[in-house]
């Protein structure tokens, strides 16, 4: 855990570093969106409508 943070501190002290931690979030987030919502669940939680 160490050397990951370690890892981190220092590409973020690099304008490339930035670029791809920042890249690596934002994969991340897509590939969870994507895990969430690919089989065609969209709809909305239950507690959210409420039967209105």
């Amino acid at each position: 855990m160490k050397s990951l943070m370690r890892f981190t501190i220092t590409a973020s002290n690099s304008y490339w570093g930035k670029v791809v931690l920042l890249t690596a979030y934002y994969f991340a987030i897509l590939v969870v969106l994507i895990l969430m919502y690919g089989k065609g669940n969209f709809e909305p939680a239950e507690f959210i409508y409420q039967g209105y």
